[in-house]
This record gives structure tokens, sequence and C-alpha cells, in this order.
């Protein structure tokens, strides 16, 4: 609904787009990214589509319920850009 709603000529970024998307769509997030007690709302099915490393750590540790991943070597600033690629 937030992609159809944009026109051509509006001022908003694909990433703003993306973040609108993310934060008003935490109903159906799945998996949480935990970086420095930071964290980052994810939907596992995109995330294992778009990504080898975070699509093997993820069959590591399957769960039925929200699962959370805790992620240390990896700066918040950094994973943040990696998702916004990734969606």
């Amino acid at each position: 609904r937030y992609f159809n709603s944009i026109n051509a000529d509006s001022n908003l970024s694909s990433v703003s787009m993306i973040e609108t998307w993310m934060n008003d769509s935490k109903d159906h997030v799945d998996c949480v990214l935990v970086l420095g007690g930071r964290r980052i709302s994810c939907h596992k099915v995109i995330l294992v589509s778009r990504c080898e490393v975070l699509k093997r750590r993820l069959l590591l540790e399957p769960g039925a319920g929200p699962l959370e991943i805790l992620i240390s070597d990896v700066r918040y600033k950094t994973m943040k850009k990696i998702i916004e690629f990734i969606y």
C-alpha cells in the first residue's frame, strides 16, 4: 500500500519508503537482529531470499515464534544499511 500511494514525482527516497514500510508492518515481523542492545525488526523470508550469510544463520536457528539473532561482529549502522539494501 505504501509503494502504490507514492507517485513518480514524490521526494521520498526508496530508503525512506522502505523504512516506513518496515516500521508500519511490525505485525508481520518474525525476526529481530540485535546489535549492541539495538534492534532491527525484519522478515525472515526477505532475509533468506536475499542474503546467504543471514540465510545460513537463520537455518541454524529455526523457530516458530519471532526469532532474535545476536550479532556482535557488525556495527548497528552497518547492519542497518545492509538491511535497507536487502529490502
